[in-house]
């Protein structure tokens, strides 16, 4: 049984009444924030009086052992007699929201291009998150006059390959690659489905190639992925051939044909040459542990960790049949009155391939090298 805490404007909710359906999620994605995502509750309350500081806006965290393992901002409170429903959402989805600025003087402010200091001026206007003094992006990723983009969508171009950026739930932000294997699920326990949602043989990227003096694309080139010999080869012999086109011109870069190809590399490792999954995973107690350990605990399994399935054939492979999968976790939702976790895979089929290439339909848009 869990034993989590829910505070609310740093107060404890338990302290006016019975809270229970305590459920939230974490998120591993190439678009937008990864970090903790949404959760919710049910207060039950003895009387129909209203609690002032239980508002939209109010700050969300969640206690196990005293250590926090969740936060945010409260969504949405609805009431019926004395029973509250309550949503919130993670630190980082306000990102999408804040402009990239910068202060000049009076009540002037100018676009900014430059992620940490886009993301110092957003929190201190309140945008839930920070980089805590940590440099994640000190070089301007675009220069176009007059450009107002977001927090986020500046976040999102400096994420490139491997890279998701990630707000954890002290506040602070860092581009993450995916963690290596934390938990193992017992042989049997599970299945995984495949489908081609997620398939390509060949990516072609499209990125700026080069920019004129007023900072304009006046080049524009394209490449293809992979590029180790044989690998395409290998999964057309296997899956028939398939190509999707990713727009990187969305990520504001000027790129080299060499650090294009890298980065449409890292995606192809990351959803080419496979199939996608089609179902998710439930953990509990009894069918999974932590590597090394006879440790149980899905409501410590996060999104981005590694999950071996002993005993789950992997068929996506283009050149073997392993015996065993090994997936990076996408989305983990945890239902702590049950103790156990719904998870997705990265690789989801439903809309694996369209978020792992989330920057791929904007149009080309005016960059500069960074």
């Amino acid at each position: 049984m869990s034993r989590a805490e829910v505070h609310i404007a740093g107060r404890k909710l338990a302290t006016v009444g019975q809270v229970s359906a305590l459920v939230d999620s974490t998120i591993f994605r190439r678009e937008g924030w990864s970090g903790d995502y949404q959760a919710s509750c049910t207060l039950s309350t003895p009387n129909n009086g209203s609690i002032p500081w239980l508002r939209r806006g109010a700050l969300w965290e969640t206690y196990e052992a005293g250590c926090l393992v969740w936060a945010g901002f409260v969504d949405e409170v609805s009431r019926d007699s004395g029973t509250f429903e309550v949503s919130a959402y993670g630190r980082g989805a306000r990102a999408s929201e804040f402009p990239a600025v910068k202060y000049e003087s009076g009540v002037t402010y100018t676009p900014s291009y430059i992620p940490d200091e886009a993301v110092d001026a957003a929190e201190a206007r309140g945008m839930g998150f920070g980089r805590g003094g940590v440099n994640i992006g000190g070089v301007a990723v675009a220069q176009t006059p007059g450009e107002v983009t977001t927090v986020g969508a500046l976040l999102d171009r400096i994420a490139t390959g491997t890279f998701h950026w990630w707000v954890d739930s002290y506040g602070k932000v860092a581009l993450r690659q995916a963690g290596g294997v934390k938990w193992v699920m017992r042989p049997g326990e599970t299945y995984l489905g495949t489908a081609d949602d997620n398939y390509a043989s060949r990516l072609w990227g499209l990125y700026v190639s080069a920019v004129n003096g007023e900072g304009d694309p006046s080049e524009w080139s394209m490449t293809f992925a992979p590029s180790a010999a044989g690998v395409e080869a290998e999964t057309i012999d296997k899956f028939g051939p398939a190509e999707q086109i990713v727009d990187l011109t969305a990520l504001g870069r000027l790129f080299s044909s060499s650090s294009a190809r890298a980065d449409l590399d890292a995606r192809y490792e990351s959803v080419g040459g496979r199939m996608g999954w089609t179902n998710g995973i439930n953990l509990t107690e009894t069918n999974m542990h932590r590597v090394g350990t006879r440790v149980s605990a899905p409501l410590a399994v996060r999104a981005g960790d590694g999950l071996m399935l002993p005993g789950v054939i992997d068929d996506r492979s283009s050149t073997t049949y392993l015996p065993n999968v090994t997936v990076t976790l996408g989305e983990v939702r945890r239902i702590h009155d049950e103790n156990r976790a719904e998870v997705k895979p990265v690789d989801f089929a439903p809309r694996g391939f369209s978020e792992a290439l989330a920057a791929a339909q904007a149009p080309p848009s005016p960059v500069t090298a960074a």
